[in-house]
């Protein structure tokens, strides 16, 4: 419910991602605009997930509504990190 008063906010999401906390990182991935959310970002972020639960909110919150999903699927299947497939 908090995260619909900020949804769109770029700036605001990437700070949060920074953060590093689960609960900031999740929060982040409610609120990133995907319009403005660049391949690469999406990457990096899958990247940086280190248990389920971010795995999970991330893949449902953001990465599935992104165009490239898709694209960025594959990539992540072969990938070597485990948290990354």
């Amino acid at each position: 419910e908090i995260a619909t008063n900020y949804t769109g906010r770029h700036d605001l999401a990437e700070r949060l991602w920074a953060q590093g906390a689960r609960e900031t990182m999740i929060m982040a991935a409610l609120i990133a605009p995907e319009d403005r959310f660049e391949e690469k970002l999406a990457f990096e972020w899958v990247r940086d997930v280190n248990n389920i639960e971010l795995a999970e909110q991330l893949s449902m919150n953001l990465l599935s509504r992104l165009p490239y999903h898709l694209a960025l699927s594959l990539e992540c299947m072969s990938d070597e990190s485990v948290w990354t497939k």
